[in-house]
């Protein structure tokens, strides 16, 4: 029996180490904070997987004046979901790469013909639906416009109290969603649609453009801070708390914005829960 538990744990180690170095590399293809500082310096990014790999990455690409930037939540989390990551990430640098666009609806799109031929490749006889959701921006520093398209995901927008309403350069007034006595919160929200095969159904997704004011705060996120059990009920953290919980960001610096969305979740989760799925949060300042 001591020979069998010896073995077990033996075993255990060596997936725990190759899932570790797997980690690195993981790590390796994420923006590191220098390469985030020096094009979006006013930003942070809280990330954290539910195991030592994630389903959940984010990405950035500078292009001139544009700065590309993305958060997805890809199918799955610990292994399954990083091996879809990689995928992601790879296709995003393969198309930033071979087309002249830095129009997130071209991009989105193009990314979700990859994922399908790469998945489904000489598999007629049924389709592999596993993708991602996602934000997608493209921001140009020169004149506060930002270009969002989503799969599946919200991007949320904070704006001052007094400052002219949101809106499209279509010149579409975006209603906020909710306020408090000096923020306003504007979501504006992607297509209900995965980045993949989705029954054959799949339609364009669409793009948003956006006149910004200095001081907005914009913030991508995918759904694992929404969907942690926890609380005094050990219930999900949910939408709508979670909007509420951006709202209150907006007066405070960035890098208190993600220590108090660090804070919160550990506190949602204590003392008796788990983390349940992977969280990434990206927030910037106009």
């Amino acid at each position: 029996m001591e020979d069998q538990n010896a073995i077990i744990r033996s075993r255990n180690k060596d997936i725990t180490d190759a899932i570790t170095y797997a980690k690195h590399i993981q790590d390796g293809i994420l923006p590191s904070s220098s390469e985030v500082t020096k094009y979006l310096p006013n930003s942070f990014v809280h990330y954290q997987p539910k195991s030592i790999v994630s389903g959940d990455f984010y990405w950035m690409h500078n292009r001139g004046n544009e700065i590309l930037f993305s958060v997805a939540d890809c199918t799955g989390h610990g292994v399954p979901g990083a091996f879809m990551s990689m995928m992601g990430v790879a296709l995003l640098n393969e198309i930033v790469s071979e087309h002249e666009t830095s129009c997130p609806q071209d991009i989105i799109n193009l990314l979700r013909d990859g994922i399908i031929k790469a998945l489904n490749k000489g598999r007629e006889e049924y389709k592999i639906s596993d993708g991602m959701d996602a934000c997608l921006c493209s921001f140009d520093k020169s004149n506060n416009v930002l270009q969002f398209s989503g799969a599946n995901n919200s991007l949320y927008v904070t704006r001052k109290v007094g400052e002219p309403a949101l809106e499209t350069l279509e010149n579409e007034l975006i209603e906020p969603i909710l306020s408090n006595e000096t923020h306003l919160l504007y979501e504006i929200k992607g297509d209900k649609q995965p980045i993949g095969y989705y029954d054959g159904k799949g339609k364009p997704f669409r793009k948003t453009i956006l006149q910004l004011c200095p001081n907005d705060h914009i913030y991508l996120s995918s759904d694992g801070f929404q969907d942690q059990i926890g609380g005094p009920k050990g219930k999900k953290f949910l939408t709508k708390r979670f909007k509420e919980l951006i709202l209150s960001l907006a007066p405070s610096a960035l890098s208190q914005q993600k220590e108090i969305l660090s804070t919160t979740i550990a506190n949602w989760m204590e003392p008796n829960f788990e983390q349940t799925d992977d969280i990434c949060i990206w927030g910037v300042k106009v």
